[in-house]
């Protein structure tokens, strides 16, 4: 402090009671204490280092303080540190002033920014804010004064929700215009915030006024923001936009935006550059803006075109938070005029066609793309490329056709009446096969010579083809209406079709099956690559027409023979179902006139749709549908087998085949209950089962019998019949009588009549159990006779009583064991029959399984004879007189005494006994009279 001979007074201290932001500094509150004697006037200077302003207060309060608004606008933008310096004189007369030297008190202070946010006193109640925002807080009204203090306090704890104690966590001055600035930065962190008064009441959540903690005081939140970003490419060429993508919980904010290339700093035009697509906006030299991100999630472009190629780094940093993370980018320079490829692999089997992108970058707007290399695998195919102003050009090529003319195209555009670019196939190698399995590679450039274009690619990838895998076959069904959504998706667009069909998979609504309905639609699901080139000889997009073709051409491995076409869908009635004396029906007329077929390249997959209506097949027929593969070029003989065998025997060695069997049945509607009775209340069920195609829907129609007053009708629409055949419909027979008669009618339901069930309204529905058997264990099963089994399975109670049922196990028909099972509704139980007992059948196939009264679970128990050594086992002594005669299998052992009342199968079982007794009678039986027979002839 300079001194010097001049007539002071004392001027204690100078304060600055309220936060100086950037919007109000042109009108900055100062206090001057000045306790023990008034000065004649008071000057101050204010600086922030390399500018400064000053002045005189405008009077003097007598015994202080003297408060004073001054204007610093012009020296204190945001961010500056500001100096302020007062002196007090004794007389108006004197000319000893502040000076950046000359003053008695200072005092320093920050300028800020303006509040990220704004608020009032009647809405920061329930306000979520960000760690690192400004809150300003507008308090008009509530009381407060400039330079009272106002505590920001974090609740601590609660009583029934309410904040019972908090925390000091900062105090702030109450700046002109009755607002405070919250720094969220400088609180306690995440959590809740209330504001206590100068008396020491707090803001009530309704605003305006202060009061006690306990009477709903205003609350608000703050959380911490997250932020992520990261490029959706880790590399990028500099003739391309590569999405950023953002992921944020909170749901709108902006981001500042900094970056370097290979360790330099971007200037804010390179910038804005490659973030003006984003609307990118300059903040500084080095710092963009990009704003509105809504929703928490999203992206927006960077744009790379003509950049210097490097490695790319960028911060991003929300304008308003603490919230930041970074991003990084790999930028490829490209020459001149280069071609790409969208993948460094692609990968086909035998006989499919491969699509293969060539991209265009820099000026370039045409090249050549060469398939394989005449010189390394004994074919080259030359195609060049006018890509007539598009980045990219997406050409099919078909490895079916590779090589030859007249199997179709060799390439086409993948997407011809979507682009203007234009290929031509100047060359190939002719070969006399199908392109041999094996990888090619893929050259391209921008160079109109093919030998350039090997010699020296811009790009170089592969492709590999595949032998082709074994074919496969599904039956599925699904109803009429299940069919008309999926053919509607292929009308609107081929890719829409198969992600329709997999929502109607997933849906249950088209579901694997061995028996269709009459009435459904069946679907055959054929896997089968290296097919896509075969089909696409026909030059059609239409999936039926070329299938068609190819069920009906000649170029089989037969040479031109009738049926001998590339490929074959027979649908034929198999031997068993097939009348005696009648010749097996076939379907494949019927279907290829009606049928629909998807085919999927992706998946190899093709799918041939047709309603069972359209073909002659009928109840109680089953049929194998068999696919195969005859095409000749596709199998491709080899030369010797051509020469050595005959044509039957190259089909037998060279066709490929799959085969599926399914059944039709006549639509069946069933009830649950006949008669379907239910009571006079709300939500009651009517539900049975049926065979139709999951999916179906059908109306319940319930209409009351004549005489019944009041009369009523009630009908539900559009029940479904689930995956596993069951259907049901709830009603509400509140409004109707006890004794009440009605009838219950399935309507739509394919059938040339209706099933209909009668009913009666009553008091109470009786209730029934229903005993259902699953997870039989073992299946399938082969044993030696003699040996013992132990079988289990499980027994579920799916009705709605509890109920008491004896369960069997069987054997060809017979009980040989059995326990009585006690089940409450929706309870299960795993039955066990230990130690069964062979020895006494014969070798050979028998039906086995776990039987109640209402369901059962079987397979086949094999038998095999056991080596016991020689004649003596098998002989006269075993098998003669005395075993299978009249002693052995007569009336004491097969007649009454041992089957009958007395000691049946029942009391063989009862006692937990397991065997065979009744079947070794039978044999017996049957032994003692071919015995007998023999005897009298």
């Amino acid at each position: 402090m300079t001194s010097g001979t001049f007539d002071l007074v004392g001027v204690e201290d100078v304060v600055v009671p309220t936060p100086v932001t950037e919007s109000s500094n042109a009108s900055v509150n100062v206090s001057v204490e000045h306790p023990t004697t008034n000065p004649a006037n008071i000057t101050w200077f204010a600086t922030n280092g390399s500018a400064s302003t000053s002045g005189t207060f405008s009077g003097v309060s007598a015994g202080g303080p003297t408060n004073e608004t001054i204007d610093l606008s012009g020296i204190a933008p945001a961010g500056d540190e500001i100096t302020l310096r007062v002196v007090g004189a004794h007389s108006t007369s004197n000319e000893i002033s502040a000076t950046e030297s000359v003053f008695q008190s200072e005092t320093s202070f920050t300028v800020s920014d303006d509040g990220d946010v704004s608020t009032t006193d009647a809405d920061v109640d329930g306000s979520l804010f960000w760690t690192g925002q400004e809150v300003e807080v507008n308090l008009t009204g509530t009381g407060v004064v400039p330079g009272d203090t106002i505590d920001i306090r974090s609740v601590e704890s609660r009583n029934s929700g309410n904040p019972s104690t908090t925390g000091q966590a900062r105090s702030v001055k109450v700046g002109s215009g009755q607002t405070i600035v919250i720094d969220t930065d400088r609180l306690r962190g995440e959590g809740f915030y209330v504001l206590r008064g100068p008396t020491g009441s707090f803001l009530q959540s309704s605003g305006g006024s202060f009061g006690s903690l306990s009477s709903s005081p205003a609350e608000f939140e703050v959380l911490t923001q997250d932020l992520t970003t990261e490029f959706a490419e880790d590399e990028a060429n500099n003739n391309e936009n590569v999405d950023v993508d953002v992921s944020s919980l909170r749901s709108s904010f902006d981001v500042e935006v900094t970056g370097t290339i290979n360790g330099n700093d971007l200037d804010e035009e390179e910038l804005n550059n490659i973030f003006d697509d984003a609307g990118s906006t300059t903040v500084d030299d080095e710092t963009v803006l990009i704003t509105g991100f809504e929703d928490g999630d999203g992206s927006f472009a960077a744009n790379f075109t003509d950049v210097d190629g490097g490695d790319y780094a960028f911060d991003f940093a929300v304008d308003d938070t603490n919230a930041e993370d970074s991003a990084s980018i790999n930028v490829t320079e490209l020459g001149d005029g280069e071609l790409s490829l969208d993948q460094n692999v692609y990968t086909e089997q035998q006989g499919d066609v491969a699509n293969i992108t060539v991209q265009f970058e820099g000026d370039s707007n045409g090249g050549t793309l060469v398939i394989g290399d005449e010189d390394d695998v004994g074919y080259q195919a030359n195609v060049s490329v006018d890509a007539d102003g598009e980045d990219e050009v997406a050409i099919l090529f078909n490895s079916y056709a590779a090589g030859s003319s007249g199997n179709g195209s060799v390439v086409r555009l993948a997407n011809p009446s979507q682009t203007d670019a234009s290929i031509s196939l100047d060359d190939q190698t002719n070969i006399n096969d199908i392109l041999a399995d094996g990888d090619y590679s893929l050259s391209v450039s921008s160079s109109s010579s093919y030998s350039d274009t090997l010699d020296s690619p811009d790009t170089l990838g592969t492709l590999v083809i595949e032998q082709r895998t074994e074919l496969s076959q599904q039956i599925w069904t699904a109803s009429d209406s299940t069919v008309d959504d999926i053919v509607s998706a292929a009308d609107d667009d081929d890719e829409d079709v198969f992600e329709e069909l997999n929502g109607q998979i997933e849906d249950d609504n088209v579901t694997q099956s061995s028996t269709i309905a009459e009435g459904d639609q069946v679907i055959h699901q054929i896997g089968a690559d290296g097919l896509s080139g075969l089909l696409d000889k026909e030059d059609t997009d239409d999936s039926t027409a070329a299938l068609k073709a190819a069920l009906a051409n000649n170029t089989g491995i037969g040479g031109g023979l009738s049926g001998d076409t590339s490929l074959n869908l027979r649908v034929r009635q198999t031997d068993d179902s097939t009348t005696a004396n009648q010749d097996p029906v076939e379907l494949q007329s019927n279907i290829t006139g009606n049928m629909t077929v998807f085919a999927n390249e992706t998946t190899d997959n093709l799918y041939v749709v047709y309603d069972i209506d359209d073909t002659v097949a009928a109840d109680g027929d089953e049929f194998d549908a068999r696919f195969r593969v005859q095409d000749q070029r596709l199998l491709n003989p080899s030369d010797s087998d051509r020469e050595e065998l005959s044509t039957n025997e190259l089909r037998n060695e060279y066709y490929e085949s799959v085969t599926s069997t399914f059944d039709v049945a006549e639509r069946e509607f069933e009830f649950d209950q006949d008669p379907f009775n239910v009571s006079n209340a709300e939500g009651q069920v009517i539900s049975g089962t049926t065979n139709v195609a999951p999916g179906s829907e059908v109306n319940v129609n319930i209409r009351s019998d004549s005489g019944t007053s009041p009369s009523f009708v009630k009908t539900t629409e559009n029940v479904r019949v689930s995956a596993d055949g069951e259907w049901s419909a709830e009603f509400d027979f509140s409004d109707t009588n006890v004794d009440d008669e009605y009838t219950v009618t399935v309507r739509q339901s394919g059938l040339s009549e209706n099933p209909s069930v009668e009913g009666t309204v009553v008091e109470e529905v009786e209730t029934s159990a229903t005993f259902t058997v699953s997870e039989l264990d073992p299946q399938d099963v082969t044993a030696t006779v003699g040996d013992t089994l132990t079988v289990t399975a499980n027994v579920e109670n799916t009705g709605d009583a509890e109920s008491t049922q004896t369960v069997e196990f069987r054997v060809g028909g017979d009980a040989v064991a059995s326990q009585d099972v006690t089940l409450a509704p929706g309870n299960n139980t795993t039955v066990e029959f230990a130690d069964v007992d062979t020895s006494g059948l014969e070798a050979g196939e028998y039906e086995h399984g776990v039987f109640t009264d209402d369901d059962s679970a079987t397979a086949t128990l094999t038998l095999e004879a056991a080596d016991d050594g020689g004649d003596d086992s098998s002989g006269d002594d075993s098998s003669g007189d005395d075993s299978s005669g009249d002693d052995s299998s007569g009336d004491d052992s097969s007649g009454d005494d041992s089957s009958g009342d007395g000691n049946g199968t029942d009391d063989s079982t009862d006692d937990g006994t397991p065997g065979f007794g009744a079947l070794v009678a039978l044999v017996a039986l049957i032994a003692a009279a071919l015995l007998a027979t023999r005897r009298n002839e």
